[in-house]
């Protein structure tokens, strides 16, 4: 599972079911939101001229979408972080 921030800014689950959101086609950058929890975004969005920017917690200018997973090592896993509290942090 992870949660997928969407241009409105608006923050959904996404689980196994809705296939791999992690595609090789995209090449994925990442920071660490909080001790347990990592947002992945498309690294080459950067320069796109239609892009969409949300600061996503401690960090100013995230393009959208962006993923948001609980990281072990580096095994990822599901987000730690409630739903609701990551929404408040999206803007």
């Amino acid at each position: 599972m992870a949660y997928r921030i969407d241009e409105d800014l608006t923050v959904s689950v996404v689980d196994d079911s809705q296939g791999d959101w992690m595609t090789s086609d995209i090449v994925w950058a990442s920071f660490q939101y909080d001790r347990d929890n990592h947002v992945f975004y498309d690294d080459e969005a950067l320069w796109s001229p239609n892009v969409v920017m949300a600061r996503v917690g401690p960090h100013p200018r995230v393009p959208l979408p962006a993923y948001v997973t609980g990281m072990n090592g580096e095994e990822r896993g599901d987000p730690t972080i409630p739903i609701e509290m990551l929404s408040f942090s999206v803007s």
